[in-house]
């Protein structure tokens, strides 16, 4: 996995779920391009906190968005299921 890289974004966040019966967060900025008939209900309308996710700079490929309440809560969710490659010192 070293190509992804642990983020954490601070902001105002609006939790639903989903037809496909995920949970997802997406940044309010962002909320335009959710077909209003995916959602199923929604969780939280403007939850303040830290989301995490791993992503790969230069392309699409991430994870999905978790929301917690501090920025230590959300490291510690990267690093206990998103470990980074440790640099092989050879």
């Amino acid at each position: 996995m070293s190509f992804m890289e642990h983020q954490i974004e601070f902001g105002e966040w609006f939790i639903y779920e989903s037809k496909d019966g995920g949970t997802y967060a997406i940044q309010h900025e962002y909320l335009d391009v959710i077909p209003q008939d995916d959602i199923v209900s929604v969780i939280e309308q403007r939850a303040e906190g830290y989301g995490a996710r791993v992503s790969a700079p230069g392309y699409l490929d991430c994870s999905e968005w978790c929301v917690f309440d501090t920025e230590e809560e959300a490291q510690e969710y990267l690093d206990d299921y998103y470990p980074e490659d440790e640099e092989n010192t050879e």
